[in-house]
């Protein structure tokens, strides 16, 4: 049976344009009764799939891995296949991929291609092509959404498997940037502070093109706060106290050198307006009391 439009699928799709032509396909691929509804599915879904990969896998960006080799023989011309590569593992080398992030992008990618390539005859509507039956249609759609839904959760596969691949490194570099770093939001709690620890909940990649891997990280920082100078804490007219603040950092990854990671600038975000009375969860949504 078609499927739902309520699908995780459906947020794989870009808000806005893509969103919208992934519902018109599914409404073809449900007006049951049309003779046309299969081949109307198939021009719509296909042109859907060509304007994403063309989102997710820039033909500049492409062109830059090091494992492309201009499949198609022409100059500026992507492959499906290309693009689907890119869109699932941006710049990383298909070793690194498969050995340690233990993933078949080669498989998915065969799939896919072949499910594209099936819609192709549909587009033009002939004598055997014309008024498919329902079970027909419905089968070869579930192909076709089948193989998009897998592609979806490998894109989102990679992404986990490098942060795995990765963590220690990553969490290690997190804490170490923060502890070097001033952080303007902490200085106007106090005359001095401290930080006495990071804590990272967790780390999300963010996407993957031809030169970086991007890291967004979030978590808590605790930090030692001090009103007053030494002498006045001595003189009890000072005070001391400690916090924890929710904290983010953006970060990069060479592609070439997993090791080589970089705090991207001034992206150390610290979350201390609970400290002036703001009642903000962290979703930004009001507080209830």
């Amino acid at each position: 049976m078609p499927m739902s439009s309520n699908t995780e699928l459906e947020k794989f799709f870009e808000d806005g344009f893509e969103r919208k032509l992934f519902q018109a396909c599914l409404a073809n691929l449900n007006a049951r009764g049309n003779p046309l509804r299969f081949n109307n599915f198939a021009y719509s879904i296909r042109e859907l799939i060509r304007h994403t990969l063309a989102r997710l896998a820039p033909t500049g960006n492409v062109e830059n891995c090091g494992w492309y080799e201009n499949s198609t023989g022409e100059k500026g011309k992507i492959s499906r296949g290309e693009r689907i590569t890119y869109a699932v593992q941006g710049g990383l080398q298909d070793e690194f991929v498969e050995n340690s992030l233990d993933l078949d992008v080669a498989d998915l990618r065969k799939r896919l291609v072949a499910s594209i390539d099936g819609l192709s005859k549909f587009t033009h509507v002939g004598e055997d092509t014309f008024g498919i039956s329902d079970d027909d249609c419905d089968r070869r759609a579930e192909v076709v959404l089948t193989a998009l839904e897998e592609f979806r959760r490998l894109v989102v596969s990679c992404r986990s498997a490098v942060v795995e691949a990765i963590r220690g490194q990553l969490e290690e570099s997190v804490i170490e940037e923060v502890l070097s770093d001033s952080i303007d939001s902490i200085d106007e709690l106090a005359t001095h502070h401290s930080v006495e620890g990071v804590d990272i909940d967790d780390l999300f990649v963010t996407g993957i093109d031809d030169v970086f891997i991007y890291v967004h990280a979030v978590g808590f920082i605790d930090v030692g706060l001090q009103w007053g100078s030494n002498s006045d804490i001595r003189n009890d007219i000072g005070a001391e106290g400690d916090d924890s603040f929710p904290i983010e950092v953006d970060l990069t990854v060479d592609l070439n050198d997993l090791t080589k990671i970089s705090l991207v600038e001034s992206t150390v975000r610290v979350d201390t307006s609970r400290w002036y009375g703001d009642d903000e969860d962290l979703d930004g949504e009001e507080a209830k009391e």
